[in-house]
């Protein structure tokens, strides 16, 4: 029953229960396992290895399912890859998303570009793309989020790397609305920082001692700001889990260190004025001493 439907389709390889039945017109396909390109009609070059991968694709081309299920329900996504049980197993139109792992990205159904690498990383993504999630059930902040990278679960405690500093666009030109940030030491002096323990809801991370801020309070102080969105505090993809931004609070540092260093600039220039004033204040009661016992 294999390309039993097959016309004009050439340089195919079926190997399993009804694999590539379907198939018209498609070429270049390789199945191996039960119902493999079950469904094909003209997709081309797709390579489905393992019971029911790529069993409902069409007309997407240039996908590699590798494991049980994997993209089971792919008809028009293409350039996809998926290697581990049910990879991208919901996936139907979304392309050039890679998935390694049992379980990765298997909630994916319409989104692109994305990246999973670990068991059931990105397994709750449906629509988001060009996300990146590394780890054992790494996962995004939300399922439809967009260009989001995230490594590791919620259980990570420790963030190593070789060099700390991580380099972001900054270029002027791509640039508008420039303007001096209008918060600084006031804005510093609102803060809360807090000391806690953490017992996340999911239990995930319990017990463990950190500091820090609270989310809300900054989302507090953020929307009092007159500067407003534009300090970016906090994440609010994910309502249910809001996150910091600890890093976008570097500019109001900077801004509060130059109006510290500036009012202490003042001060010593009313100093230095203030001696300079009695410095000639006591010259002039030296020159009218001296002038007196002349007289003498």
């Amino acid at each position: 029953m294999t390309l039993r439907a097959n016309t004009t389709g050439h340089s195919n390889t079926a190997n399993g229960y009804v694999s590539l039945q379907s198939n018209t017109t498609g070429w270049g396909n390789t199945t191996n396992g039960s119902y493999t390109l079950e469904s094909n009609l003209t997709g081309i070059q797709n390579t489905a290895i393992g019971n029911n991968s790529l069993r409902t694709n069409t007309t997407g081309n240039l996908n590699t399912g590798t494991g049980y299920g994997s993209m089971q329900f792919n008809t028009t996504g293409s350039s996809n890859t998926g290697n581990g049980f049910g990879t991208l197993y919901l996936n139907t139109t979304g392309s050039n998303n890679t998935a390694f792992g049992s379980g990765s990205l298997n909630s994916n159904t319409e989104g692109n570009y994305n990246t999973a690498l670990g068991f059931n990383a990105g397994n709750t993504l449906t629509a988001g793309s060009n996300n990146i999630n590394i780890g054992n059930n790494a996962q995004a902040t939300s399922a439809t989020v967009s260009n989001e990278i995230t490594l590791g679960n919620s259980s990570i405690a420790t963030l190593r790397a070789q060099v700390t500093s991580i380099t972001a666009l900054s270029d002027r030109r791509d640039k508008t609305n420039i303007i001096p940030i209008g918060e600084g030491l006031e804005f510093l002096k609102k803060l809360n920082p807090v000391s806690f323990t953490w017992n996340t809801r999911d239990k995930a991370k319990v017990g463990i001692k950190s500091s820090g801020f609270i989310a809300q309070d900054l989302l507090a102080l953020q929307k009092q700001s007159i500067i407003g969105d534009n300090l970016d505090l906090v994440s609010e993809n994910n309502p249910e889990k809001l996150e910091a931004r600890y890093g976008n609070l570097l500019p109001v540092i900077v801004k509060a260190i130059q109006e510290e260093s500036a009012e202490k600039d003042k001060m010593f220039e009313d100093q230095q004025k203030e001696i300079k004033a009695l410095k000639e204040r006591l010259n002039a009661l030296e020159k009218i001493i001296n002038e007196l016992l002349n007289k003498k």
